[in-house]
């Protein structure tokens, strides 16, 4: 769809809008005076009304008058081949991987597809529906390979960290480290009662 105006800035306005959606448009053009800009639709289906994608200037050469009707229709054209748009060239999935707590959590943009996971000897393969936007994921190994695809396109991402096992014997060993100070703590606390009792006991008897 296209739009003109004789002044002003490019943006979207509430009529344009809802043009927009009644005709499910991928692309809209606003012209107002001399600068014309184009809006796509995000993969989520969003629109930015107020910023356009690409702008571009439109005044007409020096002595000619401004041929209105030609300028929409060549513009298209322009936009149709260079804006990527993500019906025909789907934009590449954002993938993201980080540790919390032992676990990964693992994040990406909404829309259908699959998740690989490899993980050691591990080999799955998750379906990955519209409203899925992330999962927590309990590591076996140290290293994990995810692979994401959607719409032809995919994603990678790879996680390289301490093993669980030497993980979970660390975390052992400085808590038996931890119990370890604490009884010398009271070691030496029942020390200093059984010394205090004795020097008790000593001022009776010389006392008797």
């Amino acid at each position: 769809i296209f739009a003109t105006r004789r002044r002003g800035e490019v943006f979207l306005t509430e009529p344009d809008l809802e043009r927009f959606e009644q005709t499910q448009s991928s692309i809209a053009l606003i012209i107002a005076g001399d600068s014309a800009g184009f809006f796509t639709r995000e993969p989520d289906g969003s629109i930015q009304s107020l910023r356009s994608r690409e702008e571009v200037a439109c005044a007409p050469a020096p002595g000619r008058s401004p041929r209105w009707q030609w300028i929409p229709a060549i513009l298209l054209f322009i936009a149709a081949a260079t804006i990527p748009m993500h019906r025909w060239w789907p934009r590449d999935p954002a993938l993201s991987v980080r540790e919390d707590a032992g676990q990964l959590r693992i994040a990406w943009t909404r829309a259908p597809g699959t998740l690989e996971l490899v993980d050691g000897s591990l080999h799955a393969t998750l379906p990955v529906t519209a409203l899925d936007s992330g999962i927590a994921y309990q590591p076996h190994t140290g290293d994990i390979a995810i692979r994401l695809t959607q719409e032809r396109r995919t994603a990678s991402a790879r996680f390289i960290g301490a093993e669980p096992e030497a993980s979970a014997l660390r975390a052992q060993i400085a808590a038996l480290a931890s119990e370890a100070d604490r009884l010398r703590s009271e070691i030496d606390r029942r020390r200093q009662i059984a010394a205090g009792l004795a020097k008790t006991l000593s001022t009776m008897k010389r006392a008797d």
